[in-house]
């Protein structure tokens, strides 16, 4: 399984995140570019050789119709539904990652097109993403996973 995320949001959550250490790759635009055309290549790749073993979910469908596309997920790797799906900020379970308060939260639209504001900011990311040609390859791919 693979969530796309727009680019240009991971980005700069990326950014935004006080990484402790290990992901050096975050302080600069040119590197988090890279890794992430090299991400998308690779996740291209596998869907290309994996079929329907593998699946990309889109972020965005997944938190704007959150229990269709969990329920799509559950069923791709063999799950069996549990209503605590829609509602992991009720977990007690501990989180040790960069997403300790987002996943505190309900299932939210909050963190979509965030990087609209930072746009001028983040537009060496985007060069080194190849640009807007790439962004509307990425776009029109991502807009296919909605109904997987």
């Amino acid at each position: 399984m693979f969530v796309s995320r727009h680019p240009l949001d991971t980005g700069l959550s990326n950014i935004m995140a006080d990484f402790a250490e290990g992901n050096a790759f975050t302080q600069r635009m040119d590197w988090l570019g890279e890794m992430t055309r090299l991400e998308y290549e690779s996740a291209w790749d596998y869907q290309g050789k994996l079929g329907s073993q593998f699946r990309a979910q889109s972020y965005r469908a997944l938190v704007s119709d959150p229990q269709a596309q969990i329920a799509r997920l559950l069923e791709h790797a063999g799950l069996e539904w549990e209503d605590s799906c829609l509602s992991p900020e009720k977990s007690r379970k501990a989180v040790i990652t960069a997403s300790l308060v987002q996943v505190r939260q309900k299932i939210n639209t909050g963190a979509l097109d965030k990087w609209k504001a930072y746009a001028a900011e983040l537009e060496p990311l985007k060069e080194t993403l190849d640009g807007d040609e790439w962004l509307r390859e990425w776009e029109d791919w991502d807009n296919t996973l909605h109904g997987s």
